[in-house]
């Protein structure tokens, strides 16, 4: 948070000794104007929620041990593939993704009603289903987590924030999308100390809701894209 601040005073957005004219300079009364704009707190929501989420895979290392029962060491060995394996190869592949739609966001509907669904299917898993199953599921649920957080300030443009106030829009988002670091590890810890292993259903249902509040971001910033690009395209 402190170096958001830092980087909302002193970005700037042309390269050294590029003229900037007063308008184009930053100016104080910006940051009221950024936050006025309805799209820098869907684009804040946006990243606190895939930044959520994807922290909270992390949490996957307690669960496959404490209920699922597999060996503590085998749960390292998932959680390297998972945060080594998976994320180098699906990060670059969200950005693929959405060069080729040409649209950040619609590769994020998609991701985050990926997420929403995997996560519901966690809270359905009944006793005695097999580790291979809730493997598979977890990994897809990595894989699809990392895809959709390589591309999430990839929405800044396509929502439709000015080039000129686009390291502040990033600031204030990062301020607010980040959240999650101060307030999953308490609130998730919480519901394991009071509910024990039901306490991870608490953390799926509370993400899974997090992944369709993503969705309805998505969508927002969709729609705006597609707007803009409406007024934009030539007349025919």
């Amino acid at each position: 948070m402190i170096s958001s601040i830092i980087v909302l005073f002193f970005y700037a957005e042309s390269d050294e000794g590029e003229a900037q004219s007063e308008d184009d300079k930053f100016q104080t009364r910006d940051i009221l104007k950024v936050l006025r704009e309805p799209m820098t707190w869907v684009i804040s929501l946006l990243i606190f929620c895939g930044h959520g989420i994807y922290t909270s895979t992390s949490y996957f290392n307690p669960y496959m041990t404490n209920v699922i029962g597999v060996t503590m060491a085998f749960s390292g060995v998932l959680a390297i593939v998972r945060t080594h394996l998976l994320r180098l190869t699906c990060g670059p592949l969200g950005g693929i993704l959405a060069d080729r739609v040409k649209s950040p966001a619609l590769v994020l509907i998609y991701c985050f009603t990926a997420m929403a669904a995997l996560l519901v299917g966690f809270m359905l898993i009944p006793v005695g289903t097999s580790a291979v199953v809730v493997i598979g599921l977890q990994l897809l649920l990595a894989a699809v987590t990392f895809t959709a957080y390589s591309i999430l300030y990839s929405c800044i443009e396509e929502a439709g924030v000015p080039r000129k106030l686009t390291g502040t829009t990033v600031a204030i988002a990062s301020m607010l999308g980040y959240l999650p670091d101060m307030i999953y590890n308490p609130l998730f810890g919480r519901w394991l100390d009071v509910y024990k292993n039901d306490g991870y259903l608490y953390i799926f249902a509370f993400l899974a809701a997090s992944g369709v509040v993503g969705i309805l971001m998505a969508v927002l910033i969709r729609r705006r894209g597609m707007a803009r690009r409406a007024v934009e395209a030539p007349a025919v």
